[in-house]
């Protein structure tokens, strides 16, 4: 048996909510902390305008976004 791709994730709704979700979301903060702080010349690339917001009704955030390292 094979699964397609998915083409999202979520943490569901509801009763079905992930169980993991708190973890996954402390985990995003510390990665994302660590990458600007081990890269502080990384930036958006171009202006606010030019991220791609996703349109799904669940799931919120950034599906496009340019950015740019000054390797300072």
């Amino acid at each position: 048996m094979e699964r397609r791709e998915a083409q999202h994730f979520a943490f569901g709704h509801g009763v079905h909510h992930c169980l993991g979700s708190p973890l996954a979301r402390v985990e995003l903060q510390v990665s994302l902390r660590t990458l600007l702080t081990r890269f502080p010349g990384l930036r958006l690339s171009g202006s606010e305008t030019d991220v791609v917001w996703k349109t799904g009704m669940l799931t919120r955030g950034p599906e496009r976004m340019p950015v740019a390292w000054d390797q300072s």
